[in-house]
């Protein structure tokens, strides 16, 4: 008595295609992630600072991809400066040692320290609120290298 198990020759070719496939699906799959964070972080960004939504990149990587705010002034949104920042920072002076000055109203104001502002968090939330997205990407991602391997496109 005997069993025969034939047709593997033809399941190891799959798994070699989708082993092929692999870096460009997953490559494809965290780029979709990044973009999304990208998507969420604009929408969450203060409105007004049009510079810094622009400013949020989503750039592919060799095995990966990444979002990044390339604006300076976006980690004092996220966090807050001043005696907000978490960090322990209290007044703010200006670097050159003149006074602060800005016009509002048709007045001018003059000011030698500020408190600084409370922060406007926008990207940690967008990474937060992605999380779901990244399971389903990943899931789909797995889902098209498991149909590779077993021939069904």
């Amino acid at each position: 008595m005997s069993v025969m198990v034939i047709g593997l020759d033809s399941f190891v070719s799959g798994l070699n295609t989708a082993k092929a496939e692999t870096k460009r699906v997953v490559k494809a799959a965290a780029l979709n992630m990044a973009l999304e964070v990208r998507r969420i972080a604009q929408g969450k960004v203060k409105k007004g600072t049009s510079i810094l939504a622009q400013s949020i990149q989503a750039t592919p990587l060799q095995y990966g991809a990444q979002t990044t705010v390339e604006q300076k002034y976006g980690v004092y949104l996220e966090y807050g400066t001043g005696m907000y920042d978490p960090r322990g920072a209290h007044l703010i002076y200006p670097k050159n040692g003149t006074v602060l000055a800005w016009g509002s109203g048709g007045q001018a104001h003059f000011a030698r320290w500020t408190r600084g502002m409370e922060a406007q968090p926008f990207f940690w939330p967008s990474v937060d609120e992605v999380q779901p997205f990244i399971i389903e990407e990943m899931g789909r991602a797995a889902n098209v290298l498991i149909k590779t391997a077993v021939g069904v496109a």
